[in-house]
């Protein structure tokens, strides 16, 4: 499961962090998701269509759940970056 908080890493970064811990090229997964290497390429950076998200995340074995943190975890989050 990918889960993604509205106060960190972008999705492409999950994608893309989740594409090399399975040692897989651009090519190998963009071919496995039936996608092209450039539309892989846009996803990794946070762009792109749901069609071809869902494709990848579906070859990956990813679901989606959005979490947002715990009001204490953000105030802990604005409170150390300073």
């Amino acid at each position: 499961m990918l889960k993604l908080s509205c106060y960190h890493t972008s999705l492409g970064v999950h994608l893309q962090r989740a594409r090399q811990d399975r040692q897989l090229t651009q090519r190998a997964l963009a071919r496995q998701a039936t996608v092209s290497i450039p539309t892989l390429r846009l996803l990794e950076h946070s762009q792109g269509n749901l069609t071809s998200l869902w494709a990848v995340l579906s070859t990956l074995h990813l679901d989606i759940r959005w979490t947002q943190p715990a009001p204490q975890e953000r105030v802990l989050e604005h409170t150390s970056s300073h």
